[in-house]
């Protein structure tokens, strides 16, 4: 619980058009409403999650608080799910890298039923390494209201579950009977295994063939007159 709740107070409160317009990577550490629109309003929200999930709250209690204001319940459902789904998983990857020595593997787990969606339902039994870099995408949640969720095995159990040390991400069937690729719901391309600002800054600055910006200018820090040049290099590797 605790981990959960510490995921929910770390992540900053934005507005909804700036949420919805962020990289999928730096969604991880930002946090909306779409029918709020006061930042202190949602940041009030947010909190009331995280202390919630802190004592073991449920749901009924939590909303009581927001139906008064006018907000629907289908819609405050959504957004506690949401809320709980993130925290939970952002709280089971800190103990995914804790144990990743005794518990090397990870296994994908759905609930097989009429309402599981085709391509999350094609992941379950899904397995590979707690470090490989299929889980920066599809980690669970992969989308509202997704029921699914990671379980950590050591290697005996994932070789008796047929894991043969190899991974290929599997492809599902659409209603139209063509396989495709597996993908997260539109908006969830992240996880909490992904959710490095600094990370991604990294990882712009190789693709954009620059050295890493602490060792274009080492210390001590640039002067006035190289600022410019420092600006633009840093444009440079956001937008490439």
């Amino acid at each position: 619980m605790s981990e959960a709740a510490s995921f929910l107070r770390r992540l900053k409160v934005v507005p909804a058009p700036e949420f919805y317009a962020l990289q999928a990577k730096l969604k991880q550490e930002a946090w909306t409403m779409s029918k709020i629109a006061q930042l202190k309003q949602i940041q009030g929200v947010l909190d009331d999650l995280a202390q919630n999930i802190q004592r073991g709250g449920t749901f009924e209690e939590w909303q009581k608080n927001y139906t008064a204001q006018g907000l629907p319940r289908h819609y405050l459902e959504t957004v506690y799910r949401t809320a709980c789904l993130r925290a939970y998983n952002a709280g089971k990857w800190v103990q995914f890298r804790a144990q990743k020595e005794n518990r090397p593997i990870l296994r994908y787990s759905a609930i097989n039923d009429s309402r599981t969606r085709p391509h999350h339902k094609a992941l379950h039994g899904f397995m590979a390494p707690v470090d490989d870099a299929v889980w920066r995408t599809l980690a669970a949640p992969n989308g509202f209201n997704c029921r699914c969720t990671l379980m950590s095995l050591s290697a005996r159990q994932a070789a008796k579950l047929g894991y043969k040390g190899t991974v290929t991400v599997p492809e599902y069937v659409d209603e139209y009977g063509i396989r495709r690729p597996i993908t997260p719901d539109k908006g969830w391309e992240s996880s909490p295994e992904n959710s490095s600002i600094l990370a991604l800054l990294r990882e712009k600055e190789k693709k954009a063939g620059f050295p890493p910006a602490h060792k274009v200018f080492p210390e001590p820090l640039p002067s006035p007159e190289q600022w410019q040049e420092v600006a633009k290099i840093g444009e440079q590797v956001w937008t490439k």
